[in-house]
């Protein structure tokens, strides 16, 4: 059982609700970086993505892809790879949100789930795990958004393809995470396609 206390949000994104330039800014991002990595598989890429980041880091995106990716294969949706471009967006923010020590959204055309803990440093896998387990609030009969399964459901999208990983701590000691994802997920009229029942 994690120790300390645990904040987490996530985003509705909803097609008409985002702004317009936000989603022109990540597509760009994400294709000029698709262009770059040409026939790579997703394994390289994730090795990339590692290599650019300190060990420390690395780790810890290492067990939050692996965390992901073990709940989704239980919904039937495909593996996510770890981009680094959005590792540099969601580090970039991570950084933000703790130099003024508020868990807030960045509003940046990307998937988001936020995560922040006191005490001691949570490993990868613990924010992936918070977020997998409002799993037990979520109604497949009647599939849709809720603020109390949110998470649950951007981390198992269907749709999603990529994800980026940051970290920081505050000088209060509290740590915040920011995943961000590649296509977002989240959209109203969409969940019963993306959001599968465990298999």
């Amino acid at each position: 059982m994690y120790k300390g206390k645990m904040r987490f949000e996530t985003l509705l994104f909803l097609a008409l609700a985002c702004c317009t330039v936000c989603w022109v800014k990540a597509d760009n991002l994400i294709d000029d970086y698709a262009r770059e990595l040409g026939d790579k598989t997703a394994e390289e890429i994730n090795q990339i993505a590692f290599e650019e980041r300190d060990r420390q880091i690395s780790t810890f995106a290492r067990e939050s892809l692996d965390a992901h990716n073990q709940y989704r294969r239980k919904h039937g949706a495909p593996a996510l790879f770890v981009c680094p471009r959005l590792n540099k967006v969601a580090q970039a923010y991570a950084e933000t949100i703790a130099k003024k020590d508020t868990l807030v959204h960045s509003n940046n055309g990307f998937g988001e789930n936020l995560f922040a803990s006191t005490g001691r440093e949570p490993n990868g896998r613990e924010p992936v795990t918070a977020f997998y387990n409002e799993i037990q609030k979520y109604d497949f009969n009647s599939p849709g958004f809720s603020m109390e399964t949110g998470h649950f459901t951007q981390v198992v999208w269907k749709a999603t393809k990529m994800v980026g990983v940051g970290k920081a701590k505050s000088s209060r000691g509290t740590t915040y995470v920011v995943y961000n994802y590649y296509p977002p997920g989240n959209y109203e009229g969409q969940f019963a396609a993306n959001v599968l029942p465990a298999q």
